[in-house]
């Protein structure tokens, strides 16, 4: 297939338009996202596969281990209402990948069209999430997801203390400082989609309780 025929290529039903193919076999519509469509294996996978920071870290860190750990601290710190959203906070870039937060999240002075494209990835992820949220009994937004945040930014400032080497207060204004408790070391990807898949079945199991 050349590119051309590629780019001609209709990826929609007529029913409910775009798809895609999930790593279960089942399909994804992210324009008509429902909670029936989500599957675990369809999140634990690619989230174990996909790199944090765009892939510019000296070796492949998985977002899968960065939600395990989001999920991790939030119970630690007396939050454990809280850990399963943290761990299924970065679930939507399963399916529809991410943005780099200077496009995902431009400045008033960005071109109005950057602005808008932003704006509209930003409303397809959220409606995303919000059908994940669901199909795991999550109710969406979730109540604190202040806190499930401020642990991320943390989470944030500690990778870019030990995966890159830098102060991210410090360089950045970064408003969040790094867990001095923490020294992250990034799990094969094996690893990470398994201690995924184990945090997921631990905090389910104690929210049906």
């Amino acid at each position: 297939m050349t590119d051309d025929n590629i780019m001609d290529a209709d990826f929609s039903q007529k029913d409910r338009g775009l798809y895609l193919h999930g790593h279960s076999g089942n399909l994804f519509y992210p324009l008509d996202p429902r909670p029936e469509d989500v599957h675990l294996d369809d999140i634990a996978h690619p989230l174990a596969l996909i790199c944090r920071w765009g892939g510019h870290v000296p070796e492949h860190y998985s977002v899968a281990q960065h939600s395990v750990l989001v999920a991790r601290e939030l119970e630690d710190s007396g939050h454990a209402d809280l850990a399963l959203p943290g761990l299924l906070h970065d679930a939507a870039e399963a399916y529809i990948g991410d943005w780099r937060k200077p496009l995902k999240h431009p400045g008033p002075d960005a071109p109005e069209w950057i602005r808008a494209a932003a704006d509209g990835f930003r409303l397809v992820e959220q409606s995303v999430l919000r059908a994940i949220f669901l199909r795991f009994g999550l109710e969406y937004p979730v109540h604190s997801m202040i806190l499930v945040k401020a642990v991320d930014a943390r989470m944030l400032a500690t990778e870019a203390r030990d995966l890159l080497g830098v102060d991210a207060a410090a360089e950045w204004g970064f408003p969040a400082h790094p867990y001095d408790e923490l020294h992250l070391r990034p799990w094969p990807a094996e690893t990470a989609e398994d201690e995924f898949r184990h945090a997921f079945a631990q905090l389910t199991a104690k929210a049906a309780l």
